[in-house]
């Protein structure tokens, strides 16, 4: 092969791996911001996404946190509603929460908030630093296809005595 032809050739080699890789770097993505809190006082956050081009219709996901130190309530977050889509939630023998986010809809679901978090740090519970996983995360397009997200998580951290 003579050099014009290689060059050529690693050029397309090179942007055909930019077009793969590239494609994971833009996955869509659900997170949850890190707050601070006193024992005995409610902190509001969110289970934020980011669709980053990708089309998600439902999603079904478990929080899990440690439910000796935390109580947390969830609601609908304004990207779920503005796609009409609906929240159910139930706690799992090992106290996490599972969501499932649906609707009757094939709607996409766009950036922002999909569950409005209110989190209290039990009064017994001890200064520090708790982790906040998303996990068993699935979900689907509008054609019920999986859809590979991928999932930041966090902490949520006790500030000293109330």
């Amino acid at each position: 092969m003579n050099r014009p032809v290689r060059v050529l050739a690693s050029f397309w080699i090179v942007l055909a791996a930019i077009g793969l890789y590239g494609t994971r770097l833009l996955a869509a993505e659900l997170s949850i911001p890190m707050v601070i809190a006193p024992a005995g006082q409610a902190v509001a956050s969110s289970v934020q996404y980011s669709a980053q081009r990708a089309k998600v219709s439902a999603f079904v996901f478990d929080l899990a946190f440690d439910t000796s130190a935390l109580k947390i309530t969830a609601t609908a977050g304004s990207a779920l509603t503005a796609a009409g889509k609906s929240l159910a939630q139930a706690v799992q023998p090992n106290g996490n929460i599972r969501f499932v986010i649906f609707g009757l809809n094939q709607n996409v679901i766009e950036d922002g908030s999909l569950i409005d978090l209110q989190m209290t740090f039990s009064a017994d519970s001890r200064p520090g630093a708790y982790d906040l996983n998303i996990v068993n995360l699935s979900a689907a397009d509008p054609d019920a296809n999986a859809v590979s997200v991928s999932v930041r998580g966090s902490r949520i951290i006790r500030r000293g005595p109330p």
